[in-house]
């Protein structure tokens, strides 16, 4: 995991952020990189302008981009507990295509006395 800079957030949001990186690397190598002999996951960090951004990232198989995330397309609980944080947090979960294949991605800003 990669963490660009200092990045202090509260306890319970650190949870919050971890499980989401949890859900995210169990969800790439169930789905998009089952099957394949090898494959890549990599997670950033980062803080600017007052927000927290998570990325997690993959180069295996592409996200279904149009399935929401309470779809039966893409089985199981995970994008919508993931979705419901987002929320919980005060930001945004957003699946798209990259560079390496598919990033999930978690905005959400950082309260005060919180600081980025």
């Amino acid at each position: 995991m990669a963490v660009d800079g200092d990045i202090e957030i509260d306890c319970a949001r650190a949870k919050s952020v971890g499980l989401v990186v949890v859900e995210a690397t169990v969800n790439a190598l169930k789905y998009a990189l089952a099957g394949l002999e090898k494959g890549r996951i990599e997670t950033r960090v980062r803080c600017f302008r007052g927000e927290v951004e998570l990325v997690v990232e993959n180069d295996g198989a592409p996200f279904p981009i149009g399935a929401s995330f309470q779809s039966t397309e893409v089985s199981g609980k995970g994008l919508a507990l993931m979705h419901d944080i987002a929320g919980q947090l005060g930001g945004a979960l957003e699946i798209t295509p990259s560079a390496m294949g598919t990033a999930l991605r978690l905005t959400f800003p950082v309260a005060l006395p919180q600081r980025c």
